[in-house]
């Protein structure tokens, strides 16, 4: 129960979440001004974070924090770690697994096994308590 309330109340906190949370609230109260203010603020909030000036503006300034590594400054570990989130198993007729937009960290992994920074990459998945036996995807082992 803990886990699925953490998963909800991060989707009210993200942008899109809240702003539709408000205009929701708003239908509510949607024949006083008060009700209308509410679903126009929730508008508003939802068309604020999805201009780009915007978006790109709070992107930037975050990822300027992290600026990229050299491969030749990334320390040696012990083992390479890849989150396996928004990957999908190979399904028929695929005979490979669907990376999407996950690809990047598979090739980063790979990149950094390849420059000899760990001598192990261990993927990593996860099946979240909710989701039935008939919605998980398996990926055969050694099927590439």
């Amino acid at each position: 129960m803990g886990l699925f309330l953490s998963k909800v109340l991060t989707q009210l906190i993200l942008p899109l979440g809240f702003g539709s949370f408000l205009l929701i609230s708003g239908l509510f109260f949607r024949r006083t001004r008060f009700g209308l203010g509410v679903s126009g603020l929730g508008l508003l909030w939802i068309w604020l974070w999805s201009t780009p000036i915007f978006s790109d503006w709070i992107r930037f300034s975050l990822e300027k924090r992290y600026p990229p590594i050299s491969l030749a400054n990334v320390p040696r570990a012990d083992a390479i770690i890849v989150l396996g989130g928004a990957m999908g198993g190979a399904i028929a007729p695929r005979r490979f697994p669907d990376l999407g937009s996950a690809a990047d960290r598979v090739w980063h992994a790979a990149r950094l096994f390849h420059a000899g920074k760990a001598p192990w990459i261990l993927l990593s998945g996860g099946r979240l308590p909710w989701r039935t036996k008939r919605h998980q995807k398996r990926m055969p082992c050694c099927n590439f």
